[in-house]
C-alpha cells in the first residue's frame, strides 16, 4: 500500500469515526428528550467530533457522549424553567470541554463503550475497519492504526497496476454494500457510502462521462448560474430545485439545445461548442424537453420516424424496427396511427419520452418526464428509466420527490443557480433527521408544514408543542435543505 494510499484510509477513518459520534449524540439526545442542537453550534459540535476522532478510539468517544447529554440532561431537571434551547447548547459546550481534555490529556482515562443497546457502529465504519485495516474501532485509536500500517511501498507505475477493482478488498465490500442494502444500515452513516467514493481513488471512483466546469449563463441582466462545476457519470441523477433554479437551462445547455455564456462542457469525450462534434453528440444524446413541440398533424409512429432521421438513422428497415421498439417501450404501439392532436396529454408526454429513446444514447437527458403520467404509466417509467441506468448516463428533472426516491443513484439539489446538494436520496433524507414531526395542533410558528389525510398535520422544522418525531423523506430533507424557498418555488 503506498503512503498516498494509507493516508487516504486513515482519513476515511476518522471521517466515520467522527460521524459515529454524531450519530451517537443525535440518539442520546432524542432518548433524553433534549431539542435539537441550533443551527450556529452545530458547526461546533461537528469539529469537536472530528478532532477527538483524531486522538481517541470509538469506544471512548461513546462514553465522552454519554457524559455530555447525561449532564444536560440532569441540568435540565434541575432547573426546568431553563429554555429547552439551552439544553443542546449545554451538552454541545460539555462536550467541547471534554473533547478538550481527551485531546491535552492523554492519560484521562475514559472508560470504553464496547457496547451500546440498539446501535454499534455502522455498516460503512465495520466494513473499513474490520475488513481492510483489521482492527476494532471501538478500541483502535488512529494514532494506533497508524503504528500498525506495514511500512508503505512505491506507488507501480500506471502500466503495471493492477485492473481497477482487482485484489481491492474495500472496492469489493463496498460493492457487496450496494448490492445487499437490507443487509447493513448504510442509512445510519452520514454520507455513507460517498464519504469512501469522495476520498479515495480509482477502483471506488466511477469515471465520469460528462464534466462541466466554469459554466456561465445570464438571460439579460438575470444570471442564471457562474462558474458552475459538476461531474456526472453512469446512472441515473435527479435534479431538484424550485422554479428558476436553473435546472431547465442547464438541461438545455448539455442537451446542446442552449449555448453557455462561458465555461467548458465534455460530454463522452466531444466538446458541443465545436460544430462537427456537436453534430456527432446529437447522435448519442436523447433529450425530452419541458416541451416537445411535437407536430400535430403527424401521427405517432411518424413523428418518431421524423426524429430518427434527424439523429441520421438513414437505413428504412431499421429506423421502422426502431420506431416500433420505442412506442412499445411507452405503450403507444396501438397508437402508432393516432395523429398528435389527437392524443390525450399523457400519451403526448409517452411520445415525447419514445423520441428521446430513438438510437439507444449513451446520454439520455429528460426535462420533467412524469408530468401528466398516471400511477400506472409512472411505475411503467420508473422500470423502464432504471434499466437504462444501468449502462449509461440519466439526468432528469422533477418536482416529484418520490420519483427520485424511487429511481435515482443520486441526487442534485439546484438554488439560485448553484449546487446545494450532492448525493444519494437517503443522504438527502438523513438531513431531516430530528426536524420533522407530527403534531395534532396547527403550528403557530412561520415553518413549513401541511394537513395529512388522517387530521394531524406534518412539521419540517422546529419542534411543535406537542410533536413526536417521525422518520423524513426525501421530500422533507429538499424542504429542510431550502426552506421556504423550495415551498415557494414548487
Amino acid at each position: 500500500m503506498t503512503d498516498g494510499r494509507q493516508e487516504d484510509l486513515l482519513a476515511v477513518a476518522r471521517e466515520l469515526i467522527a460521524e459515529e459520534a454524531l450519530r451517537y449524540f443525535t440518539n442520546r439526545r432524542d432518548d433524553l428528550n433534549l431539542p435539537a442542537v441550533p443551527e450556529n453550534h452545530a458547526a461546533r459540535l461537528a469539529e469537536a467530533a472530528y478532532k477527538v476522532a483524531e486522538l481517541r478510539p470509538l469506544g471512548e468517544i461513546y462514553n465522552l457522549v454519554w457524559r455530555a447529554t447525561r449532564a444536560a440532561a440532569e441540568a435540565a431537571q434541575k432547573n426546568p424553567r431553563t429554555p429547552r434551547a439551552h439544553m443542546a447548547t449545554h451538552a454541545v459546550n460539555r462536550v467541547e470541554t471534554d473533547v478538550q481534555r481527551a485531546t491535552v490529556d492523554p492519560g484521562w482515562e475514559l472508560k470504553p463503550f464496547t457496547a451500546i443497546t440498539g446501535q454499534g457502529p455502522a455498516a460503512m465504519t465495520r466494513a473499513l475497519f474490520y475488513n481492510v485495516l483489521d482492527s476494532d474501532p471501538i478500541e483502535t485509536s488512529l494514532p494506533k492504526l497508524r503504528e500498525a500500517l506495514p511500512e508503505p511501498v512505491v506507488a507501480p507505475r500506471a502500466a503495471d497496476a493492477a485492473p481497477a477493482g482487482e485484489g481491492d478488498e474495500l472496492a469489493a465490500t463496498v460493492a457487496w454494500l450496494n448490492s445487499r442494502p437490507e443487509a447493513w444500515d448504510p442509512y445510519l452513516v452520514a454520507a455513507g457510502l460517498s464519504v469512501l467514493a469522495d476520498v479515495l481513488t480509482d477502483p471506488l471512483n466511477v469515471e465520469a462521462t460528462i464534466t462541466v466546469r466554469g459554466l456561465r449563463k445570464r438571460y439579460g441582466a438575470k444570471e442564471v448560474f457562474d462558474d458552475l462545476d459538476l461531474d456526472l457519470g453512469p446512472g441515473v441523477t435527479g435534479l431538484l430545485g424550485p422554479n428558476g433554479a436553473g435546472k431547465t437551462t442547464l438541461m438545455r445547455c448539455l442537451a446542446t439545445a442552449l449555448n453557455p455564456d462561458a465555461g467548458r462542457i465534455d460530454i463522452l469525450g466531444n466538446d458541443p461548442s465545436s460544430s462537427a462534434q456537436r453534430t456527432e453528440l446529437r447522435k448519442v444524446i436523447g433529450y425530452l424537453p419541458q416541451n416537445p413541440g411535437l407536430y400535430p398533424h403527424f401521427t405517432a409512429a411518424s413523428m418518431v420516424d421524423y426524429m430518427a432521421i434527424l439523429k441520421e438513422i438513414t437505413d428504412r428497415g431499421a429506423r421502422k424496427k426502431e420506431v416500433r421498439r420505442v412506442l412499445a417501450e411507452v405503450d403507444l404501439a396501438d397508437s402508432a396511427g393516432t395523429k398528435v392532436r389527437r392524443l390525450s396529454g399523457g400519451m403526448r408526454q409517452r411520445l415525447g419520452i419514445a423520441q428521446a429513446l430513438i438510437g439507444d444514447p449513451r446520454f439520455l437527458i429528460m426535462d420533467e418526464p412524469t408530468v401528466g403520467l398516471d400511477p400506472e404509466q409512472r411505475m411503467r417509467f420508473r422500470t423502464l428509466t432504471s434499466q437504462l441506468g444501468e449502462n449509461r448516463t440519466v439526468l432528469l428533472s422533477t418536482h416529484q420527490t418520490e420519483d427520485i426516491a424511487a429511481l435515482c443513484d443520486r441526487v442534485i439539489v439546484f438554488s439560485g443557480g448553484s449546487v446545494k446538494f450532492d448525493g444519494t436520496p437517503r443522504e438527502l433524507a438523513v438531513g431531516a433527521k430530528g426536524r420533522v414531526w407530527s403534531s395534532d395542533t396547527r403550528p403557530t410558528k412561520a415553518q413549513i408544514y401541511w394537513r395529512t389525510a388522517d387530521g394531524s398535520y406534518r412539521v419540517v422544522g422546529e419542534r411543535p408543542s406537542d410533536g413526536s418525531a417521525v422518520d423524513p423523506t426525501v421530500e422533507d430533507g429538499y424542504l429542510q435543505l431550502l426552506g421556504t424557498a423550495a415551498r415557494a418555488g414548487s
